[in-house]
């Protein structure tokens, strides 16, 4: 009778379904990422059009976020987290390429790369 290996099936399974959610949610991030890197672009050229677009853009990407149990990325947590970012990009008129909107989109950015980086980890190494 073989001896079941340390690991059990249940562990395996869980880490599987992690790394799966994983992988979904760094694609999701790296193309949100992307948006903030154009609208930080537009707002450093001073494009009122292009960063008015982009912004939409992104405020309607931010508003199909997708949620993970298996990374703890609940509805809760989603809600907390793009309410933070949109505080971060509340910018409008006089005050869109001010000191402190660009501020504001480079802390957004940051704020996405460390969730990206956080949920990186969990991604299955490619080098099996």
């Amino acid at each position: 009778m073989d001896i079941p290996n340390e690991r059990s099936f249940a562990e395996e399974a869980y880490e599987r379904d992690r790394a799966s959610d994983a992988e979904c949610y760094c694609k999701y991030l790296t193309s949100v990422i992307a948006l903030t890197e154009e609208l930080q672009e537009a707002v450093s050229r001073e494009e009122q059009q292009e960063t008015m677009a982009l912004l939409s853009k992104f405020k309607a990407a931010l508003q199909c976020w997708p949620t993970y149990d298996y990374l703890d990325v609940t509805e809760e947590s989603v809600e907390r987290l793009v309410q933070y970012l949109l505080l971060n990009l509340d910018i409008e008129g006089p005050q869109l390429f001010s000191i402190q909107s660009k501020a504001g989109v480079s802390h957004v950015l940051k704020t996405l790369q460390d969730a990206y980086l956080e949920a990186d980890q969990y991604q299955e190494s490619t080098d099996d």
